[in-house]
């Protein structure tokens, strides 16, 4: 009987070793990216209004994030890429990710909109499309943060929508030479900048987990500085810091 409750006690001892040894498999993730005019699903060519003015039709929307993670019990990287491109083609607008997640209850997404400056370094992306958002070596090289382009209807004649912009953010970079001393001052305008989007959604074991972020273009040009088309769409802005400022204050309210 002693050797029977023996072999009991060691049976039990067993499963309940197993029992805390066990750890529940994780699961993975779907970051995809709904762009949207205000509340209206976007249409590439499609004729958009602004609240001040303005009418607009998107061509093109292009962007880099870099360290986009998920935040809840870990704060977990979504690729083994830090730096991801996007464009309104249906081939890049979403993303698998390539590193596990841990199960359990997950409250935000983060990220930095553009290339962080560990990477934006000219010829990093040595492959297409991502190569083509190359930022000018005279304005500091590396690649541009986002490509925003399409055409505006002029205030004084909204139905002739023809002129075109081009929103484009990027890391300047600029040499100032003070006459007097010879002196050459470099100044460095990064025009990154991070989101933190609050967003409860559950990571269930061995399952794929589809976490859809809202892009809204027309906050781009309009919240909270109502955009200046008429300024600035003959020479672009890349060269103009306070511009470039200007457009990534409005940037901080695209992504929801």
């Amino acid at each position: 009987m002693k050797k029977i409750g023996l072999f009991v006690l060691l049976g039990m001892l067993s499963v309940l070793l197993t029992n805390c040894t066990e750890k529940t498999a994780p699961g993975y993730a779907r970051f995809v990216i709904d762009y949207y005019w205000g509340t209206t699903p976007l249409a590439v060519g499609a004729t958009y209004t602004t609240d001040y003015g303005p009418s607009v039709i998107v061509e093109n929307h292009e962007f880099f994030l870099s360290d986009l993670r998920v935040n809840g019990p870990q704060r977990v990287p979504f690729k083994e890429d830090p730096v991801l491109y996007f464009n309104l083609d249906s081939t890049h607008n979403s993303y698998f990710s390539t590193i596990s997640v841990p199960t359990g209850q997950y409250v935000s997404i983060s990220f930095e909109v553009g290339v962080s400056a560990d990477y934006n370094k000219t010829n990093y992306f040595t492959s297409s499309p991502q190569k083509d958002m190359a930022w000018p070596e005279a304005l500091g090289g590396g690649y541009h943060h986002l490509k925003f382009d399409g055409r505006f209807g002029r205030f004084a004649d909204l139905d002739s929508i023809i002129y075109p912009f081009n929103l484009h953010l990027g890391t300047l970079v600029i040499h100032e030479l003070d006459s007097a001393s010879g002196d050459v001052t470099t100044n460095r305008y990064e025009e990154t900048f991070a989101i933190n989007i609050m967003k409860s959604f559950y990571v269930h074991e061995r399952m794929i987990t589809t976490i859809h972020i809202a892009c809204d273009l027309k906050q781009w040009v309009q919240n909270p500085n109502n955009w200046d088309f008429e300024k600035y769409y003959l020479n672009g802005i890349m060269d103009r810091p306070k511009a470039m400022d200007s457009l990534r204050w409005n940037g901080t309210s695209v992504f929801r």
